[in-house]
């Protein structure tokens, strides 16, 4: 995602929020609803906590060493949409994950 909003030297996001799920949690949700039984509906998935997306990115990208700076531009757009403060936040109908972003494994360059 940062290289998609980057900008020369720097990385730019608006400041919406988001809630990142781990790889390991997207695959245990998928993979229950590929055996059950036919839902008929989307299911919508998310991390269980939300994020800043700026805020985010600013701590990730210092965390693993990207000398990028991430600036704070609320028309930013994110992957070419113009995002509101919501848009990207699960619905109330949404499964939430467990892992935390803290606990996901290899969320940083040494892998802590």
């Amino acid at each position: 995602m940062a290289d998609a909003a980057a900008d020369g030297g720097h990385v730019r996001f608006a400041p919406v929020q988001f809630q990142p799920i781990a790889g390991d949690d997207v695959a245990t949700a998928l993979s229950r609803v590929t055996v059950g039984s036919p839902l008929n509906r989307t299911v919508e998935v998310a991390g269980p906590e939300p994020f800043q997306m700026d805020e985010f990115f600013r701590e990730a990208l210092a965390s693993r060493g990207d000398p990028r700076a991430v600036v704070t531009d609320p028309h930013a757009l994110y992957f070419g949409a113009q995002l509101d403060q919501r848009t990207l936040l699960p619905g109330a109908t949404a499964t939430l994950a467990e892992t935390r972003y803290a606990d996901w494994p290899g969320k940083t360059a040494s892998g802590k």
